[in-house]
């Protein structure tokens, strides 16, 4: 169990590092501009039956300032935000809308996430190598235990034996 506890925060600590090194990648070729939207962005329509459209994105139209001047064009952004509202978007070095990179607490839970399911693997693996083990060194103990009582039961009791075998 012990290893297991190590070895699941070695994995959790890589796991981390891999995804801090990747957002920092991703970050690094992003920015955040505050775009302007020009339109509302459209309800989004129910899919297959499904009333809630919390978290649907639709594409609407807005402007944003950039170092290199003013850019008009369509943004995805959350469905029905009035038009006026003030919305950070992320935008990649070629200008395309890209997400929000991860932030550093998303690379740590991350690897916390990591780490804690291979050590609870690993314990859920220990616990049933004991449990069946203690299940199989039971079932031989009561078979020795009956055997045994079927040698002794005769002489206790001065009955026969119950399976006539000699």
């Amino acid at each position: 169990m012990l290893v297991g506890v190590a070895i699941g925060v070695l994995v959790g600590a890589q796991s981390a590092a891999r995804a801090e090194r990747a957002a920092r990648q991703a970050s690094a070729g992003t920015h955040p501009y505050r775009v302007v939207l020009l339109r509302t962005a459209p309800a989004a329509a129910p899919v297959s039956g499904q009333t809630s459209t919390v978290g649907d994105r639709t594409s609407a139209p807005a402007r944003w300032r950039t170092p290199a001047g003013t850019r008009t064009g369509t943004v995805q952004v959350a469905a029905g935000t009035p038009a006026g509202a003030r919305v950070t978007v992320w935008f990649d070095a070629r200008g395309h809308q890209t997400t929000r990179p991860e932030s550093r607490l998303g690379t740590v839970l991350d690897g916390i996430g990591s780490g804690l399911s291979v050590s609870v693997g690993t314990a859920t693996a220990g616990a049933l190598l004991v449990f069946g083990t203690r299940l199989l060194l039971d079932r031989r103990r009561l078979r020795d235990w009956d055997r045994g009582w079927q040698r002794v039961e005769p002489i206790w009791s001065r009955r026969p034996r119950r399976d006539h075998r000699t």
